[in-house]
C-alpha cells in the first residue's frame, strides 16, 4: 500500500448516519434524501474528540452496542415515542467515511 494511501485513510473520520424517522408513519425514511439523514455520531481526527471513532469497526461497534442495549430494556422504556424513534435511527444507521460524495448533497 502506498505511503500516502495509508496517510489518507488514517486521516479518515466517521459519521454514524440516520434515516429520518418518520413519527406520523412511526417508521425511519430509508428512502429519503441522504442530505436528510441526521448525524448521531462523528469522529474528526484532527480534533481528537473522546469516545470518537477512529475506525469503521469502532463506528459499527458503537450502532450494534447501541442496538443491543435498547433491546435489554424494559417495555416501558422501549414503548416511549423517544426511545422509539432512536432506536429505529440506530437500527438502520450506517457508517459513512468523511469523503462520501453522498454527504456533500444539498
Amino acid at each position: 500500500m502506498a505511503f500516502r494511501h495509508t496517510a489518507a485513510l488514517a486521516l479518515a473520520g466517521w459519521y454514524l448516519m440516520a434515516p429520518p424517522f418518520n413519527r406520523a408513519s412511526m417508521k425511519v425514511e430509508l428512502e429519503a434524501r441522504f442530505s436528510k439523514w441526521e448525524n448521531l455520531r462523528s469522529y474528526d481526527p484532527s480534533r481528537k474528540w473522546e469516545g470518537a471513532f477512529a475506525s469503521r469497526e469502532d463506528c459499527e461497534g458503537f450502532r450494534t452496542n447501541g442496538v443491543n442495549w435498547y433491546q435489554r430494556q424494559t417495555v416501558a422504556f422501549q414503548n416511549d415515542l423517544a426511545n422509539m424513534s432512536v432506536f429505529a435511527q440506530m437500527r438502520d444507521a450506517i457508517c459513512v467515511s468523511n469523503d462520501d460524495p453522498r454527504l456533500m448533497e444539498k
